[in-house]
């Protein structure tokens, strides 16, 4: 059965608080959840539990606010909202990193005071990747997982597939050699990719029957289709992945579209699809059936 939505906060099932957790565009997908989410009528906040580059005004946020008191915050938003602001960071710091002014995270304790009593929707950036496209999480460091979540996302950039396991390619790649028994320095594989993005257990860390939904981002051109594809087909095998996401930036999206089709879903006769473009952004999504 195919489906068609128009985002990706669709595909998700509408979550009131979402995490992205993993590597490879937490902050753009996040965001792109965050501005669908207004494009619904919600007032709409984002924030992180780790460290983020500070969000852009207004390119991606109308306000930023910045307090590490609950009390503060909570009233602050509350105020913002009311003012007509509809796209809210909250953050409780700044720092100055390699990569530029980062934002220092929310104790994940506030999120169950501020959504959805304050906010309508809230997304959460809960885990940190040094800005490579694949990583494991650091057990139980990591991910940084509020309680009041109703959806876990873990994302992977396709880019990741076939640079070598090491520090400068893959965050905690210690970690990931672990997992997947890979030797450090060897080429990452699809097996290995799909091995550590479709453990639920491993990303979602004792919430029980929280859904959690997979991202496999920036295929970007018809060469990734391939690897995109072996990718998802290892994901696709896990047993608490509730939806697969592959995205990327495209001019042709129907020839994306049309590959998934035949090329891959008469392989997984489990599945049922959605397909949307988001300005240029365009994405296949690939849910499993329950």
């Amino acid at each position: 059965m195919q489906l068609s939505t128009n985002n990706l906060w669709d595909a998700l099932g509408r979550p009131v608080t979402v995490a992205f957790v993993g590597g490879g565009g937490k902050t753009t997908l996040g965001l792109q959840v965050l501005h669908e989410g207004v494009g619904a009528g919600c007032k709409a906040l984002f924030t992180t539990t780790t460290r983020i580059l500070v969000p852009h005004i207004p390119q991606q946020v109308d306000l930023i606010i910045e307090t590490s008191n609950l009390e503060e915050a909570v009233d602050s938003i509350a105020r913002a909202f009311i003012k007509g602001f509809r796209r809210i960071a909250l953050i409780s710091s700044r720092e100055m990193s390699a990569h530029g002014q980062r934002a220092v995270g929310i104790p994940p304790s506030w999120i169950d005071a501020l959504c959805p009593k304050v906010a309508d929707l809230c997304v959460v950036e809960a885990d940190g990747s040094r800005m490579l496209p694949f990583k494991a999480p650091k057990i139980p460091r990591e991910p940084v997982l509020p309680d009041a979540i109703a959806a876990v996302v873990a994302v992977v950039g396709v880019d990741a597939l076939g640079v070598p396991l090491d520090e400068d390619h893959v965050c905690r790649a210690d970690i990931v050699s672990e997992l997947t028994q890979t030797e450090i320095g060897k080429p990452i594989t699809s097996a290995a990719i799909g091995k550590v993005l479709g453990n639920g257990d491993l990303w979602c860390q004792g919430l029980h029957g929280v859904p959690f939904h997979v991202v496999i981002n920036k295929v970007d051109s018809a060469s990734q289709l391939k690897p995109a594809q072996e990718i998802l087909a290892v994901v696709s095998s896990g047993s608490k992945v509730a939806s697969i996401a592959v995205m990327g930036q495209s001019s042709d999206t129907r020839k994306i579209w049309d590959y998934w089709k035949g090329a891959l879903l008469p392989g997984l006769p489990r599945t049922f699809t959605y397909s949307y473009s988001y300005t240029m952004q365009t994405a296949t999504v690939v849910t499993k059936m329950r």
